[in-house]
């Protein structure tokens, strides 16, 4: 297997700093506030089950990278927040607070609970604004059979093109865009 040396270098620079470790007195430079902060990124998404693979590691390091440099507000609190993440879920939740924000996770295929919990959020929005929302068991039953429909679209239409509905959907604030997001049909 071949691991991308800037990715080695990234992981090691997590592994140096102990958990408990203080941060130096002095504000880090913005490059080096990104560096650590992508390795950290980095080495989360590592311990995930669902990201083992050095390329896709590699390729979250870029986007990472990416993404905060091209942040021009927030960039502090973001890097904060990041820091202090240790799974997948918590460092989405870090990208949510800031506005038009290029995901440091962008390049990996969301899972089907993802999927499945963002259409959720967006129905209960849209719901939630006539005064109805569903009761906790109808939300319990919508992510089961959501979960299992995932596996079988997946199956019928193929990956790449599963990928790209999933990202479509991932991306979607309303119903409106989600019903855009069904694959076409293919001609037999």
């Amino acid at each position: 297997m071949h691991i991308d040396a800037r990715l080695l270098l990234a992981l090691l620079s997590v592994a140096c700093v102990s958990p408990g470790e203080a941060a130096p007195s002095a504000a880090p430079e913005k490059g080096s506030e990104t560096s650590s902060t992508c390795a950290h990124v980095v080495e989360v998404m590592s311990q995930t089950k669902t990201v083992q693979d050095s390329n896709a590691l590699a390729q979250v390091l870029d986007d990472c990278e990416a993404s905060l440099a091209e942040l021009e507000h927030g960039h502090e609190k973001l890097s904060a927040c990041m820091l202090a993440a240790r799974s997948k879920a918590e460092i989405t939740t870090c990208e949510r607070t800031v506005p038009r924000y290029q995901s440091v996770l962008r390049s990996l295929d969301p899972t089907p609970a993802e999927v499945c919990d963002h259409v959720m959020d967006v129905m209960k929005r849209e719901l939630g604004e006539d005064g109805s929302t569903p009761s906790e068991e109808d939300v319990e039953k919508f992510l089961s059979e959501c979960a299992r429909e995932i596996g079988r679209e997946r199956q019928k239409i193929g990956d790449e093109r599963f990928r790209q509905q999933a990202r479509c959907i991932m991306e979607a604030q309303s119903m409106d865009v989600l019903a855009k997001c069904e694959p076409k049909e293919s001609a037999p």
